[in-house]
């Protein structure tokens, strides 16, 4: 979560980048919102209603100019568990709608030594049909 004490930092390094010599073009919201906030007399508590959404979106416009790029927030791990050794690899979702691998008895394999349970071999082979494709698959030996 952004604090106010982030966004008064990340304002006070857009208008010194703005205000410098060859410095930020800002639009003209923009500019009229960075005016807004140096001329306010207590600009720690300036960022109220919906003024932080607007100093986020400049944040991420201009952050990364400015030397000061958007914090953006720590993503859980993206690591799927992996199958097991002679089960299918291809992913579907779980009950709570998250990615996973199917884990049933392997039946087939590719040229990559991917994995298939019966079920989606087939489904795979009729997708890349469709598409004008085509994949060999071998039977699966443990």
């Amino acid at each position: 979560m952004i604090t106010d004490h982030q966004r008064f930092e990340f304002m006070q390094k857009l208008a010194a980048a703005a205000r410098a010599a060859n410095g930020l073009l800002l639009e003209d919201w923009e500019n009229r919102f960075l005016t807004s906030w140096l001329q306010s007399s207590r600009p720690t508590l300036w960022f109220i209603g919906e003024r932080p959404k607007y100093t986020d979106r400049l944040w991420m416009k201009y952050g990364f100019e400015i030397g000061l790029p958007f914090p953006l927030a720590k993503s859980p791990s993206t690591k799927l568990a992996d199958a097991d050794a002679d089960a299918c690899e291809y992913l579907v979702r779980d009950e709570n709608r998250q990615m996973a691998r199917c884990n049933a008895p392997a039946a087939f394999v590719n040229r990559n030594n991917f994995r298939y349970c019966a079920d989606h071999a087939e489904q795979v082979q009729k997708d890349l049909r469709r598409r004008g494709g085509h994949m060999e698959l071998r039977r699966f030996t443990p």
